[in-house]
Order: structure tokens, then C-alpha cells, then sequence
């Protein structure tokens, strides 16, 4: 592991206000030309549509009423941006209204670690850059271009935020995983990069991560040794850092369960993509290789339990028949949320694309939605022509799922059996939803990136699942 020391340069910040918010009434007057963000903002009138919902009341039968539906209403839909490229991959609820975080392009076209803070779409908004011990050193030998800085998830902790991130090394195209340390201000305390202690690891990246009670934080991601095949080689990977970012310590896991520490025999795929805390450690989840070498086979939905010291205490995978895996599409779950029977675990059936102005795979395809009932998948469902990101519980019978839909932003609501009960596409324009967070009033916050202009820029919106009439 590789230690960085805090940035002397680096002070608590000024606020200003952000361009483009929307609101649903409107346009808000700011400092900036605003920019309008699509069509469907309010769900649509549908006359026909008959809700599941028990008829009134005419005294007969025994008076009892179902629950209505919730359908969704977009209350306000922002875009955050200047003259660069720019995209939110994570969304947390904050004391006071939400934090989102991302990458935003320089005029090097290098990504730079991005966090806005924000009350919704009439309030003040925050915005910090920030960039790496490594791309700090590079830009000051005008080497910043070299150099791609982004921020994939942020963990609310005590006083201030932990911003997980990675730093892409154009040369020699390494991945290295990073923690930034943050007050309520902005103010950095404390920065760490992180190798493999004793492993010749070449990508190393954090997807997710989870705060733990005393102040530090469980992380997973992915772990590889070999050179630009990140969606084909690779070890899960989990690990445990304190209050003040120490490691703790890292453990790596696959459905061979071996230890690789000699990459050129590593044939396989592993990676974690999220984490939830359990009563007993840690639920991981992703996708693997199980069979043969993943050159020739796709990868399958794979959930691990693991206690609180990372020790495996269960693992399980959806596995096809290799005549019903189709045109090798992997299977990646992205993201799982409670359920009352267990969990609820969402993802994609499909095919990496590399996006390069992030440096960066996006996973697109056909979604996929399966239940989680003791140590092994339940049901599963289908989704034509729709990517899921990221799925949030509305209530006890009801979850939000977020995604792109034709390579437009997509939100979706399903009941607690995977069938879709409404959705809508929230701009006319390429697009996708890339994270969610649940804030007061029931409202979720949805975030990702949009085009605006040509340029791919990170927008958020408000959404409620508003109850049908009946």
C-alpha cells in the first residue's frame, strides 16, 4: 500500500451556485443560460389504464380497500454543468438535501474527482474538484492529460463524506484505488492510495462501499493483474480501512477459490460491484466466471456472505446451460436492496462498452431481476431493451429501479415480485440513471449523466412513487 499526505494547498472552499436546474413549475433563474432537459417530466394521462385498486365502497362486501400502486412524477430535473463533459456515479443522502459525486473532464480532457452538495433545485449547490496525490505530481510537469481522476461512490461518515475513487495512469494504463477524507465544509484531512500489500496487482479499483461503526469502511471492487481486459480477468475484492484510512486488511475471492498472486495463470472473472451490511458481516455481489476461461464463456450472477472480517461464509451463483447463454452475454448484478424474504438483486444480461471519454466499461444489454431467498436466486425476470443500474425499496411491496432504456435515462417502478408497474424515459436525449438515493418526504434522488449540446454532462432528478387514485 502506497501512502499520499493531505494537499497543503487545499482549503475549505467558496459556494456558488450551479448551472441549468428545472424545476417542475418552471425555470429557475440562476447565474447561467438555462437549458431544458426533455419531455417527460410528469407521467402521462393514460385514461385506460385501470390501477389494481378495490372499487369504492357501496356497502356491500367486507369494506376492505387494497393499498394503491405508486406511480412515478418527476418533480424537478437538474443538469450540473460547464463548458466539460461531466457524470455523476453515485448519489447519498446528506444532513441537509443530497451529495452526488462523479467525474468532470479538464481542459486536458482528464477526469477530475467531482462532488456537488445540493438542497434540491432552489437551494445553494457546492461544487469540489478533486484530484489525486498522483495527478497533482503529473500536472505539475504539464503531464495532466496523462492522468484520469473519478470518484465512483461517496460514504456518508462522521463530520464530513469519505470520496471513493480511482486513478486511471495512461501510461503504463494502470487503475489504482483511492480514499479522500473529507469535512462538512469540503476540507480535506486525509487522502490514501491503495495497492496490494505483497501482489503485483495492475488494476485495482473500488466499486462500493459500506461505513462502519467505528468511523472507517468495508470497500469492494475488483482486483486484476493483466493489461486493458478488465471485464475478462480478475478477483473480487474486499477490504476493511480505519478511521484514518489504514488498511486493515484485503481478502480476494472467486468461485475457484484460489489466491492468485501469479497473474499470467489467471484465467477467469471475478469482480464485486456492491456491497450491503448484514447482521452477521458483509452480502457481496457481482459476477464470476464459473466454468471454463472467460475468453470462452460468459460470466453469471454470483452473491457472497461474509462475516465481519471478510471470511467467506457462503457463496452463490446463477449459472446457464452453455447452449442457453446466448452470444456469450455476461450476466452482472449492479446493484441489491432488502427485501422481506430475503434481497432483491438487479443488473444487466449484455455486453461491455467502453466509454472513452471516462475511461470507463459500461455494462448494456437487456436487464435482469432475480430474488435472493436464503443462500441461493429465486425468481427471475426480464426487461427488454433496458440496462439496470441501481433499485431502491419504495415501500414494503415496491422498489424504484434506475437505468437507461435505448440509451435514453430510464426509472422504473416494480412490485415485490420483479413485474414492472409503471416507468418513464426522463429526457428526450442519450442518457442514463447511474445511482439513487432515498431523502425526506419519500422523495429518491436520481443522478447520471445526459447529453446536452453534444457534450455528456451529470444531471439529477427528484422522483416520487406518488400513490395511484384509485
Amino acid at each position: 500500500m502506497s501512502e499520499r499526505g493531505s494537499a497543503g494547498s487545499e482549503s475549505d472552499p467558496n459556494r456558488r451556485q450551479l448551472l441549468g436546474l428545472l424545476g417542475v413549475t418552471g425555470l429557475t433563474a440562476l447565474s447561467a443560460t438555462l437549458v431544458a432537459t426533455g419531455t417527460s417530466i410528469e407521467p402521462d394521462d393514460n385514461p385506460d389504464d385501470e390501477s389494481e385498486t378495490a372499487d369504492d365502497d357501496d356497502g356491500e362486501g367486507t369494506g376492505e380497500t387494497e393499498e394503491p400502486a405508486p406511480s412515478l412524477s418527476v418533480e424537478w430535473n437538474s443538469i450540473y454543468r460547464d463548458e466539460q463533459p461531466s457524470s455523476f456515479a453515485s448519489a447519498q443522502r446528506a444532513e441537509k438535501g443530497f451529495a452526488l459525486a462523479g467525474v468532470q473532464l479538464d481542459e486536458d480532457d482528464a477526469g477530475v474527482g467531482w462532488l456537488v452538495q445540493s438542497g434540491g433545485p432552489d437551494t445553494e449547490t457546492t461544487d469540489l474538484r478533486h484530484t489525486s496525490a498522483l495527478n497533482r505530481s503529473r500536472r505539475q510537469i504539464d503531464e495532466g492529460y496523462a492522468i484520469h481522476d473519478a470518484v465512483e461512490t461517496i460514504l456518508r461518515v462522521d463530520d464530513g463524506w469519505l470520496l471513493v475513487g480511482w486513478t486511471h495512469d495512461l501510461s503504463p494504463d494502470s487503475k489504482s484505488a483511492w480514499l479522500r477524507r473529507i469535512n462538512e465544509n469540503g476540507g480535506l484531512q486525509w487522502e490514501k492510495q491503495y495497492g496490494r500489500p505483497g501482489v503485483n496487482s495492475f488494476r485495482d479499483v473500488f466499486f462500493d462501499g459500506v461505513a462502519t461503526d467505528d468511523g472507517g469502511a468495508v470497500l469492494a471492487g475488483v482486483t486484476l493483474g493483466s493489461e486493458f481486459i478488465d471485464t475478462r480477468r480478475g478477483d473480487g475484492w474486499l477490504a476493511k480501512v480505519a478511521p484514518d484510512g489504514e488498511l486493515v486488511w484485503d481478502r480476494t475471492y472467486n468461485t475457484a477459490d484460489t489466491t492468485i498472486t501469479d497473474w499470467t495463470k489467471d484465467e477467469r472473472h471475478d469482480r464485486f460491484t456492491t456491497i450491503e451490511s448484514t447482521e452477521n458481516g458483509y452480502l457481496l455481489a457481482g459476477t464470476t466466471t464459473p466454468r471454463e476461461a472467460s475468453d470462452t464463456v460468459p460470466s453469471e450472477p454470483w452473491i457472497v456472505g461474509v462475516d465481519a472480517d471478510g471470511q467467506k461464509l457462503w457463496d452463490t451463483l446463477e449459472e446457464r446451460d452453455p447452449a442457453e447463454s446466448g452470444e456469450r452475454q455476461d450476466r452482472v448484478i449492479a446493484d441489491i436492496a432488502p427485501a422481506d424474504s430475503g434481497y432483491l438483486a438487479v443488473g444487466t444480461v449484455g455486453n461491455y462498452e467502453y466509454t472513452r471519454s471516462f475511461r470507463s466499461n459500461v455494462f448494456t444489454g437487456e436487464g435482469w431481476i432475480a430474488s435472493v431467498e436464503g443462500e441461493s436466486f429465486g425468481w427471475q425476470r426480464r426487461l427488454e431493451s433496458t440496462s439496470i443500474r441501481t433499485v431502491e425499496r419504495l415501500d414494503e411491496e415496491h422498489y424504484l429501479l434506475g437505468g437507461e432504456q435505448e440509451g435514453v435515462a430510464w426509472v422504473g417502478i416494480i412490485e415485490s415480485d420483479g413485474e414492472l408497474i409503471d416507468e418513464r424515459r426522463l429526457h428526450d436525449v442519450e442518457g442514463d440513471v447511474r445511482a439513487t438515493t432515498g431523502v425526506e418526504g419519500g422523495r429518491i434522488i436520481v443522478a447520471g449523466r445526459r447529453t446536452q449540446d453534444d457534450i455528456p454532462v451529470g444531471f439529477a432528478a427528484g422522483i416520487s412513487g406518488t400513490a395511484r387514485d384509485s
